[in-house]
C-alpha cells in the first residue's frame, strides 16, 4: 500500500517473517515519524527503501484514522508545505504517470501530454515544477516573483 500525504510518503507491506506485523517503509527522512510519531525508525542503506519500521495493523489503522481526521485540503499537491520542492516534484510526477495511465485506459493508446491536455491548475503545477526564482529566493515565497505574476 502506498500512502501519499502532504508531508509524507510511505509504503506498507506485510512482514514476511511475522504475520502479526507490517513493515512501513519510507524514502525521505522524517516521513515515517510524521505518520508514526515516536517510531524507532531504522535506516537500511542496502534496502530499496532507506527507512523502515515494524508496526501492528492496529497502529496502522490509528495512523490512517488520524490522517483522515486531519484532512482539510482540497488538493493534496497544493497542501505540500511551501519550499518542499523535492516532495512536490515527486508527487507531481506520480500524478502525471497515473493521469497518463487513466488516458491510456480510456483510449487504449499510449498517452503523452500535448498543449491543452491539462486544466489550468495542473498546468500551473507543471510550470511551477520547472520554474526557478531569478532572485535567488524560494520561488513559492519570493515577493518579487509574486509581483511579476510568475507564481
Amino acid at each position: 500500500m502506498w500512502l501519499f500525504l502532504p508531508d509524507a510518503f510511505i509504503s506498507v507491506v506485510q512482514d514476511r517473517d511475522n504475520a502479526d506485523q507490517l513493515i512501513v517503509r519510507g524514502r525521505l527522512p522524517g516521513d515515517i515519524e510524521r505518520v508514526f510519531p515516536g517510531a524507532d525508525v531504522l535506516k537500511t542503506p542496502d534496502a530499496d527503501y532507506l527507512y523502515r519500521v515494524s508496526v501492528t495493523r492496529r497502529q496502522l489503522r490509528a495512523a490512517l484514522m488520524r490522517a483522515v481526521d486531519d484532512l482539510t485540503y482540497t488538493n493534496v499537491k497544493g497542501a505540500i508545505l511551501p519550499g518542499d520542492h523535492l516532495r512536490h516534484g515527486a508527487m507531481l510526477r506520480c500524478w502525471s504517470a497515473m493521469n497518463s495511465a487513466q488516458k491510456e485506459a480510456e483510449t487504449g493508446q499510449l498517452f503523452t501530454f500535448e498543449e491543452g491536455d491539462l486544466d489550468d491548475e495542473e498546468q500551473i503545477d507543471l510550470e511551477l515544477e520547472d520554474s526557478v526564482c531569478r532572485h535567488g529566493d524560494d520561488p513559492y515565497l519570493c515577493a518579487k516573483c509574486d509581483l511579476e505574476g510568475r507564481f
